[in-house]
């Protein structure tokens, strides 16, 4: 039930983005996030798509 829960909470938290914000944001996220799993993560799942 705690997960169920967790789940809600998370999706009434996430930021909806609109269009013209988006590319601002992903600058800004850049900016504070990028971290070399976050890198990583990105690699491997373009990997994924490319033997798909």
């Amino acid at each position: 039930m705690a997960v169920i829960k967790i789940n809600k909470l998370m999706k009434k938290a996430l930021p909806v983005i609109p269009a013209d914000k988006s590319a601002e944001f992903i600058r800004k996220a850049n900016q504070n996030v990028v971290s070399k799993e976050f890198i990583e993560m990105c690699h491997k799942s373009a990997q994924r798509f490319k033997k798909a």
